[in-house]
């Protein structure tokens, strides 16, 4: 009875948690044995004794062995009583009686742990209250800011908790996992130079080695170079391709508009036309295909704005233990946080903001991206290209970030720069690698950036087109024919990718037809497009470790993102009938899903034909072949649109059948851009 209802009066007469025995002990320890000091002064100080006079004679026998001086029980009584508080201590008698009480010293650092645990529990009861004050008295805040600040409390309190239970690591353990994760990298099926996170631009990797957990990469610029872009394009090749957890606190820009980026960059959808709702027929199944990447993406967005960095602490932690792990945290921008303590000034403040970011990093072991503005002086000067003294505000955080990427597009400055649609990361700091430039090309209407595309950018202008013609006249054969008769790994992951392709092709045609056992084909389709995933990383590992010209490994990547971008829209479409409950579909639908799998056909025919330059001819009129089949499509879109709008009445069954006849053209679409790649390729190198 008494246990399950304590006596009121009694509860009352609670006292905060405490251990009166541990602290004594520890006082007494020290007053044997000075020694014993360094094994406890670096996470005890004097303010977790519980009673006064404990903490006044830890913090006096610290100032003296501070100061090498002996601190016994007579040293200690003198400074006790030079400051006027040997008798708030209980004199000399006490003590003396502290050491005479204690045996030793050699229990001193679990003594210390009772003594700190017993002051994290006092705090804990402490927030406690304050929590429940703030809930019964919230004084207009929501409940949302009453929920981060209790778990901010509650936070900092762990942290202080940890404080000392790691110091020194022996070198021993430490060169095991370094010569064992050496093995592993030396080891792997397929080495590349990225051991990290991938950014999916393959020069910058090739310069980082990707990303890596508890690294702060800082990304800046001036306003319009395309910071927000370049992160939200990174975030969304790890959420997308690697499937990985991506948290995006975006203080900036709303989380729609961010999303209705990320829609356009994926799907290359022009960003006005989005906007304004003015989609052409051409840009529905790119949108479609894009909803279809997005929604399967673990892409979280906090749009709140001023996040101090234990609230947006708090709320990392909070998705990592949701997640299990995160892959990327994105921090949109680092002078739009406020800071948890107002400082001497705005620098002061921005160096707290950057420490912690950098400490949110190494504790979630996640690469965290924090964009950063840069002064406008550089505006004055004649080269605009950013240095490390344009970071705004503060010098803590070229000190704190381990990678710098400034953004510089020549474009803004000069509109007529020949320069124009390419981008230059600057890496102005890299703590374990290589500093530099890195081009890329800017997709201004996607607001996208991809990798460097060297012959576009070299074509842009008739004059330079000129240059570009006798550039590659001189060059033929040292480009992408080059590697041709000496690298057969690509031309084996390109045959084994157009084999998926068609099977991929074959199985669509057949679902169509036979729509009873449409979950089967689906399935068919969808492990073609799994497996012709792998061999698109694959290719893309193999380029990262392979000594290619930049215009080779940029067709390289074309060919086989453009391929792979095939099968996923295959995919879309047999998703799409299974989703929407296709039961029925006109003699149209067959139609296309037939001309698909020829041109897919016609796809694997060039393919297979690219190692051999000397069959140009036949190379060139399957991609003729291919133009034909795509053309045939377009009528069959129209004829089958025409026909719809016409003879069907239920308005759902017009919209899902409008949109798997948009799906079936766009993959003859997709299938034409591999032709024209193609085409490039033979026309450069034949």
């Amino acid at each position: 009875m008494n246990a399950s209802n304590p006596d009121p009066q009694l509860a009352s007469l609670k006292v905060p948690p405490h251990s009166i025995e541990a602290e004594q002990s520890v006082l007494g320890g020290l007053l044997l044995d000075n020694g014993a000091w360094d094994r406890i002064a670096d996470f005890l100080s004097h303010s977790v004794f519980y009673r006064f006079d404990h903490r006044l004679i830890y913090e006096h026998i610290g100032k003296l062995i501070a100061a090498s001086r002996p601190a016994d029980v007579i040293t200690v009584f003198e400074s006790l009583s030079t400051a006027g508080k040997a008798d708030d201590v209980g004199g000399l008698a006490y003590l003396n009686a502290l050491a005479q009480n204690t045996p030793s010293a050699a229990n001193i650092r679990r003594y210390a742990e009772i003594v700190r645990d017993r002051a994290v529990l006092r705090k804990l009861v402490t927030v406690a209250d304050e929590i429940a004050g703030d809930a019964f008295n919230p004084q207009g805040k929501e409940v949302r800011q009453l929920l981060d600040e209790a778990e901010a409390k509650v936070f900092s309190i762990a942290e202080e908790g940890q404080r000392g239970t790691q110091g020194f690591l022996e070198i021993g353990p430490l060169l095991t996992q370094v010569v064992e994760r050496i093995d592993t990298l030396y080891h792997t099926a397929n080495p590349s130079d990225v051991t990290g996170t991938p950014t999916g631009f393959i020069d910058l990797d090739r310069m980082t080695s990707g990303m890596h957990g508890g690294e702060l990469i800082v990304v800046a610029g001036r306003p319009s170079m395309g910071k927000t872009a370049l992160s939200m394009n990174i975030g969304e090749y790890v959420a997308v391709e690697y499937g990985l957890p991506v948290a995006v606190f975006s203080m900036e820009m709303p989380g729609t508009q961010l999303v209705m980026r990320m829609l356009g960059s994926i799907g290359r959808l022009d960003q006005h036309r989005m906007r304004t709702g003015r989609l052409t027929d051409e840009d529905w199944p790119k949108l479609t295909h894009a909803v279809q990447k997005m929604s399967e993406a673990q892409i979280f967005i906090d749009e709140t704005g001023g996040l101090n960095p234990m609230e947006l602490r708090s709320r990392a932690r909070r998705l990592a233990r949701q997640c299990g792990k995160l892959g990327l945290i994105i921090v949109d921008y680092l002078q739009l946080m406020s800071a948890s303590s107002t400082g001497e000034n705005r620098a002061t403040e921005i160096s707290e903001i950057s420490r912690s970011l950098k400490s949110l990093a190494k504790e979630l072991d996640v690469p965290v991206i924090a964009l950063s503005q840069l002064n406008r002086g550089l505006e004055q000067r004649p080269n605009k290209r950013p240095v490390m003294s344009d970071l705004r505000e503060s010098g803590a955080i070229e000190q704190d970030a381990d990678v710098i990427l400034f953004i510089y597009r020549d474009e803004v400055y000069n509109p007529d720069s020949l320069d124009k649609g390419t981008a230059e990361i600057i890496i102005g700091k890299q703590r374990n690698g290589p500093i530099g430039p890195v081009r890329l090309t800017f997709l201004g209407p996607y607001t996208k950036f991809d990798n460097y595309q060297q012959a576009a950018v070299l074509c842009r202008t008739v004059s330079v087109h000129v240059l570009c013609i006798a550039h590659i006249g001189d060059a033929q054969g040292f480009m992408f024919g080059r590697f041709m008769p000496t690298e057969g790994k690509f031309f084996e992951i390109f045959n084994a990718h157009a084999k998926c392709m068609v099977d991929a092709s074959l199985e669509l045609e057949r679902l169509i037809e036979d729509l009873p056992n449409a979950e089967v084909h689906k399935q068919n389709v969808q492990a073609n497009e799994k497996r012709a995933d792998k061999l698109t990383h694959e290719c893309i590992d193999l380029l990262h470790k392979m000594f290619i010209t930049p215009l080779d490994r940029d067709e390289i990547h074309k060919l086989i993102t453009t391929m792979d971008d095939i099968l996923d829209l295959m995919e879309d479409v047999a998703t799409a009938i299974s989703l929407y409950d296709v039961r029925v579909v006109t003699s149209e639908a067959n139609e296309l899903a037939h001309v698909c799998r020829l041109t897919c056909e016609r796809v694997q025919t060039a393919v297979g034909l690219l190692h051999d330059m000397k069959r140009a001819g036949a190379i060139l009129k399957a991609c003729e072949e291919i133009d034909r089949y795509e053309s045939d499509a377009d009528r069959l879109l129209r004829s089958a649109m025409s026909k719809l709008f016409r003879e069907e009445d239920d308005v759902k069954t017009l919209i899902k059948l409008k949109a798997i006849f948009e799906l079936l053209e766009a993959v003859t679409d997709k299938c034409e851009d591999v032709a024209n790649i193609i085409e490039g390729i033979v026309l450069e190198n034949a």
